[in-house]
């Protein structure tokens, strides 16, 4: 993929072509792309970390997904409330409630401030897996922090 030698590419071009094997629901490619970001001198951003985590998330490979958060945490991109959305959600997609709420638990370690989608993510994982009792905890945290619950 894109090995011409006479093209130049930069990070917005590289950051559209994983954003497009994301809606094509290719997340190999997306996680190819991207560490052929690394190995090159093209430093990935946020949205190219962000395109990527989505595609796994769609393709249903949460661990790629959190593979790929804690491969960011070692460059020198933050992950934001996005990215964490997509991990979470990601792991909501594999059942894996635990998992989707540790990252609610890290997210709010680092400082960042969880929003409606994020507990609508982690409260979807524990409806998959019947842990009713922690989506209701969920729930009033939600209203404690004066979040209002959409469609969950």
């Amino acid at each position: 993929i894109l090995h011409d030698s006479r093209l130049v590419l930069d990070a917005t071009a590289y950051n559209a072509t994983i954003s497009a094997c994301e809606k094509g629901e290719r997340w190999q490619h997306a996680i190819g792309l991207l560490q052929v970001m690394l190995q090159m001198t093209v430093p990935p951003t946020v949205i190219s970390f962000g395109a990527a985590i989505s595609a796994c998330e769609k393709g249903k490979h949460w661990q790629q997904a959190i593979g790929l958060l804690e491969l960011m945490k070692y460059t020198s991109l933050r992950p934001n409330v996005v990215i964490y959305n997509a991990c979470i959600s990601a792991c909501a997609q594999g059942e894996e409630w635990q998992k989707a709420h540790d990252l609610l638990a890290e997210m709010q370690r680092v400082h960042l401030d969880p929003d409606v989608i994020t507990y609508a993510a982690v409260i979807s994982a524990c409806k998959k897996a019947w842990v009713w009792e922690k989506a209701l905890e969920l729930l009033a945290v939600m209203q404690e922090a004066e979040l209002i619950p959409d469609q969950i």
